[in-house]
């Protein structure tokens, strides 16, 4: 019987510790040889056919602009034609951002995204760098059309298959990330076999949207605490054009505060409304039943917030940003860009058998 014909894979590789290694005492990026990279495919079903580098960085050091880097160079290579899958190497601090930032702007690409990186730097003895890496290529092989996390974290054991707008980076070491709202999709064993629990469904661009890439505009995130001053984020706000929405991060039971004056939530969100900023509300976790509406919850949907509970606070402000940009572009409104699912971005927890 004729060995199949190795399936076609890029490669973007934006640095992070996956790329670097510690010198003298502080991890830092440095740049990769191709070829060594290219070998890191070896005994998977792909053989490399581009890797390309649109720059090399700390994730932390991440901009906006730099999602559309990251998208753009994604999108050339697919449109090569030389290309079945790609892999991204990725810092892992916000690695989830990239990954909900791209979910969007390569809603309508015809094949499947993986990014992932290391808690360790590649090379060095006892880094999960090379597990998360195969099992990555290796979920590449099975995966329809989406962006993807794949992140096992350690030497030798499975690794999990999160859908790129669902994934949170929960702690530094180990398996580093969770899907929030839910659980992975699948995973890959330590032996190289693929799960798929529970299909996502392929990205639909909502139809209004003609050309995902754009560079996303910035975004006003305000986590609910006490005390929090709304003044000092107007004034911020109308120092810049370019704030294009802002994320308010209620408190799990989906409240905020209603105090009067520059620590009202409220009167922030009506005030952002008034000057055409788009307000989506949020919680960090998706709650386990439907709530009723507290007081200052319904205060902030009448001030013109949109309250959702069942995205991220990190997905929801990349989507805003995204929408926002979308929208100063065409004409349209940025809140129904918003409120379209794209891809999983919207979900909710369903509590356990018996538990509530």
């Amino acid at each position: 019987m004729a060995k199949p014909e190795p399936r076609r894979l890029g490669i973007i590789n934006t640095g992070g510790t996956i790329g670097g290694a510690p010198r003298h005492g502080v991890v830092r990026t440095e740049a990769r040889d191709d070829a060594q990279i290219r070998k890191w495919a070896s005994g998977t079903a792909f053989e490399v056919t581009h890797v390309h580098a649109p720059f090399e960085a700390m994730s932390e050091n991440f901009l906006p602009s730099d999602w559309l880097t990251i998208a753009r160079s994604v999108n050339d290579l697919v449109e090569t034609g030389e290309v079945d899958a790609v892999l991204v190497l990725h810092g892992t601090d916000t690695m989830t951002y990239t990954s909900a930032a791209c979910s969007f702007m390569l809603a309508n690409l015809p094949v499947p995204v993986v990014i992932t990186g290391s808690n360790r730097g590649y090379d060095l003895l006892g880094s999960d760098g090379p597990t998360n890496v195969r099992a990555a290529i290796t979920a590449l092989d099975r995966l329809e059309r989406g962006v993807y996390v794949v992140f096992a974290g350690r030497r030798r054991v499975a690794a999990a298959i999160h859908v790129g707008t669902r994934v949170r980076k929960v702690q530094a070491g180990g398996t580093a990330y969770s899907t929030i709202g839910g659980s992975p999709i699948g995973a890959v064993s330590d032996g190289g076999i693929v799960t798929i629990d529970r299909p996502i469904g392929l990205p639909v661009l909502p139809p209004t949207v003609e050309d995902p890439l754009v560079a996303p505009l910035e975004v006003v995130m305000a986590t609910s605490q006490p005390g929090l001053d709304y003044d000092v984020l107007r004034r911020g706000i109308e120092s810049t054009s370019e704030v294009g929405g802002v994320v308010i991060v209620m408190y799990p039971s989906a409240t905020v505060s209603l105090t009067s004056g520059r620590h009202s939530a409220v009167e922030f969100a009506a005030w952002c409304t008034e000057n055409r900023l788009p307000v989506v509300a949020t919680t960090t976790t998706p709650p386990l039943f439907d709530l009723d509406d507290y007081e200052s919850t319904r205060r902030l949907k009448e001030a013109g917030a949109v309250v959702r509970t069942d995205i991220m606070p990190e997905t929801a402000a990349v989507k805003l940003a995204w929408s926002a940009a979308v929208a100063r572009a065409t004409g349209l409104a940025p809140l129904p860009i918003f409120s379209e699912q794209v891809f999983g971005e919207f979900s909710t927890v369903k509590p356990p058998v018996g538990r509530v």
